[in-house]
């Protein structure tokens, strides 16, 4: 830990810094110069400095990280706590009355003379003091205006320590954090002294002057925020979640980390909206921006040269807002719906997302599904043949039009006997903490004949035996918690290699487009043919157990009645059936 730092010959300390810690220092390591180039000297000198490092982490691990709420709370405290001391002042001064039975006083118990004089000097002094007082803060509100304008913080830093120390706050002087806490304050105190300007004037109906108990008690939109992802009302999955409260994270970034809900108006929705539309997109991974908020972002790409959202991801901020607001209402925080009709409108053109016959087949007939090179070269050609979730998720899908998701999260409880026909159970009971989209998604799909020729119960029975509770074993959930994550990923570059990907119509939502499409030739309409691929409201018909013999009989016919002309799958049975090459 001793060591030469680059461009100096003294040694310096170094020592990387806990990563719970690190958010309180503000950085990963730290370096203290020992000011010798002679390392024995050096070492001797480092003792002292590992110590007092040492000592530092030790108060660190006492103190709590400050979250938006603890700061904003901070400030409150500090501008009322200079208020409070203002009006102790004022109420020390002498009024008329005590001016002169004080002067009374001196003349009656002192001699004229130097005495008398200096007493008389110190009273007038006393009685001039709102003049003085005035003056004083005069000067330090144009030094404020001065240092918030400028940035400068070292008029304030002595609140900030005081309120880092009080509070036993984890908040390192060099962060950003404080810098912020430091500009707050500065503000704070302009308040403040903007406040006793008025009461100079005998104006002592300000509303900093209420109890600060209910002041500090209405709640900011990050606090209940916080409480809206706890409760996650909807019980919507994770990643909705998490999308809702990064939208309105964003907006808290807007309207100011201390904004209450009195903050949510129509009108600062549409002004939101409007910084939107110039966000760039991955704004968060850019080093231009790295650190700054979303109104910093917004006014540095006004013309756009960095890029910009997506409409769609527009209105997708936009629902994550509206989600919160929804629930904000319920509980009373709100009584109308600030983001109702704000979504930006866009032409929807018809595009074809089902695939053509010719990527049928190019994806058919590609290295994965009749030899490859290796497992992880599944894109060239060679011998090795593999037949896992890579194979049959794109085979189950061209003859279910199930979503990656449903087919990824399979269970070998899923793949089952129904009034003897082999059916696929959607559902999101069973083992894996499995989802679907909506209620209604889950449903009984009969297995389509290609699918049992491919070797499909062959995969299924070796499962079995495997004791396997999944139907692919080999996949894992994503960071997320996706089933989907990673196939999602691999299927994106798989179609790149074998050139059917040429732009975002083209993904395996297509197989689903293109299973619906399937349908539409074999003579069925939508309101037949959409218990099949989940587009109906939850009822328990979908459910297993009150399929009737009729209706799975039916959806066979149906399901059996899905074909691909100019696909040929006849080279993929003759296979080995297992998980494994």
């Amino acid at each position: 830990n001793v060591v030469r730092r680059g461009g100096s010959l003294n040694y310096y300390v170094r020592i990387t810094i806990p990563k719970a810690l690190r958010g309180a220092f503000g950085r990963r390591e730290i370096w203290k110069s020992l000011e010798t180039s002679d390392r024995k000297e050096a070492i001797a000198r480092s003792h002292p400095v590992f110590m007092d490092i040492q000592r530092q982490f030790t108060l660190a691990r006492c103190k709590k990280k400050p979250g938006a709420e603890d700061l904003r709370r901070a400030v409150m405290s500090f501008e009322w706590r200079e208020l409070e001391k203002d009006l102790a002042l004022r109420q020390s001064w002498m009024t008329e009355r005590d001016f002169t039975a004080a002067e009374a006083r001196i003349y009656k118990e002192l001699p004229a003379g130097s005495t008398q004089a200096d007493a008389l000097w110190d009273l007038r002094f006393r009685n001039r003091a709102p003049d003085h007082y005035k003056q004083r803060r005069s000067a330090y509100e144009a030094a404020l205006k001065k240092h918030i304008a400028t940035g400068e913080i070292a008029l304030i830093q002595w609140a900030a320590d005081d309120i880092i120390e009080r509070d036993g706050l984890l908040l390192d002087p060099e962060s950003t954090e404080y810098k912020t806490l430091c500009h707050d304050l500065l503000k704070a105190e302009l308040a403040a002294l903007q406040t006793m300007r008025q009461r100079d004037d005998g104006q002592f109906l300000d509303t900093s002057d209420a109890d600060p108990a209910s002041v500090l008690a209405k709640p900011t939109i990050q606090s209940l925020l916080d409480i809206f992802a706890a409760e996650n009302p909807k019980s919507v999955k994770m990643d909705t979640l998490n999308h809702n409260v990064n939208a309105v994270r964003l907006f808290i970034e807007f309207v100011g980390e201390g904004a209450t809900v009195e903050a949510i108006t129509r009108t600062k929705v549409r002004d939101w909206r409007q910084g939107l539309k110039v966000l760039p997109s991955r704004a968060g991974e850019m080093k231009v921006f790295r650190g700054q908020k979303f109104p910093e972002i917004v006014a540095a790409n006004q013309d756009g040269k960095h890029g910009v959202i997506a409409t769609r991801t527009i209105n997708k901020y936009l629902n994550g807002l509206g989600a919160f607001c929804a629930w904000l209402r319920s509980d009373a925080y709100l009584e109308t719906d600030p983001v109702s009709e704000m979504h930006v409108r866009k032409d929807v053109k018809k595009i074809d997302r089902s695939y053509s016959a010719a990527q049928l087949c190019a994806i058919f007939s590609s290295p994965l599904f009749v030899g490859c090179k290796s497992d992880d070269k599944e894109h060239l050609p060679g011998k090795l043949k593999i037949r896992d979730h890579r194979f049959w998720m794109q085979l189950i899908a061209l003859f279910t039009g199930a979503r990656m998701g449903e087919i990824c999260q399979l269970t070998v409880a899923d793949v089952k006997q129904l009034h003897g026909r082999w059916v696929f159970h959607i559902t999101e009971e069973g083992a894996g903490e499995k989802e679907v989209k909506t209620a209604g998604s889950e449903r009984v799909v009969p297995i389509h004949s290609t699918l049992i020729s491919l070797g499909l119960l062959e995969h299924h029975a070796a499962r079995v035996r495997e004791q396997s509770v999944m139907m692919f074993p080999e996949i894992k959930r994503d960071t997320r918690g996706s089933y989907a994550g990673y196939p999602s990923r691999w299927y994106g570059r798989f179609l790149k290699r074998i050139g059917v990907k040429i732009d975002k119509t083209r993904n395996f939502h297509s197989f689903r487009h293109s299973f619906i499409d399937a349908l539409r030739r074999a003579g069925l309409s939508d309101d037949q043919f959409q218990p099949l691929v989940g587009h109906v409201k939850a009822t328990t018909t979908a459910k297993y157990g009150t399929e009737k013999p009729g209706t799975i009989a039916q959806r066979a016919e149906w399901i059996e009645a899905v074909g691909y002309e100019g696909l040929d799958l006849s080279h993929l049975v003759a296979t080995t059936y297992s998980a494994a090459a």
